[in-house]
Protein backbone atom coordinates (compact mmCIF):
# COMPACT_ATOMS: atom_id res chain seq x y z
CA UNK A 1 0.00 0.00 0.00
CA UNK A 2 1.29 3.12 -1.49
CA UNK A 3 5.22 1.14 -1.09
CA UNK A 4 7.85 3.00 -2.74
CA UNK A 5 9.65 -0.36 -2.48
CA UNK A 6 10.71 -2.42 -6.11
CA UNK A 7 11.11 -5.93 -6.88
CA UNK A 8 13.96 -5.11 -9.12
CA UNK A 9 16.09 -2.52 -10.72
CA UNK A 10 17.06 -2.05 -14.45
CA UNK A 11 19.73 0.17 -15.73
CA UNK A 12 19.50 0.96 -19.59
CA UNK A 13 19.55 3.88 -21.67
CA UNK A 14 15.95 5.01 -22.40
CA UNK A 15 14.89 7.86 -24.52
CA UNK A 16 12.01 10.06 -23.74
CA UNK A 17 10.12 13.13 -25.94
CA UNK A 18 12.56 16.27 -24.91
CA UNK A 19 15.28 14.14 -24.43
CA UNK A 20 18.71 13.33 -26.50
CA UNK A 21 18.30 11.73 -29.34
CA UNK A 22 21.27 9.22 -28.21
CA UNK A 23 18.82 8.58 -24.90
CA UNK A 24 19.64 8.78 -21.40
CA UNK A 25 20.97 5.67 -19.07
CA UNK A 26 18.80 5.73 -15.80
CA UNK A 27 17.35 3.28 -13.29
CA UNK A 28 13.75 1.46 -13.98
CA UNK A 29 11.75 -0.12 -11.60
CA UNK A 30 9.45 -2.65 -11.68
CA UNK A 31 7.16 -2.21 -8.07
CA UNK A 32 6.75 -5.33 -6.21
CA UNK A 33 3.53 -7.36 -7.19
CA UNK A 34 0.81 -6.78 -4.02
CA UNK A 35 0.15 -9.38 -1.86
CA UNK A 36 -3.07 -11.98 -2.86
CA UNK A 37 -5.01 -14.70 -2.23
CA UNK A 38 -6.68 -17.10 -4.41
CA UNK A 39 -9.39 -19.43 -2.61
CA UNK A 40 -10.40 -22.97 -4.92
CA UNK A 41 -13.79 -24.74 -4.09
CA UNK A 42 -14.00 -27.95 -5.81
CA UNK A 43 -17.29 -30.32 -5.60
CA UNK A 44 -18.00 -33.70 -7.15
CA UNK A 45 -20.90 -35.45 -7.45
Amino acid sequence: MNSRASDIDYYYRSRLPGEPASGVFDLHTHPITPRSARVNLQIGF
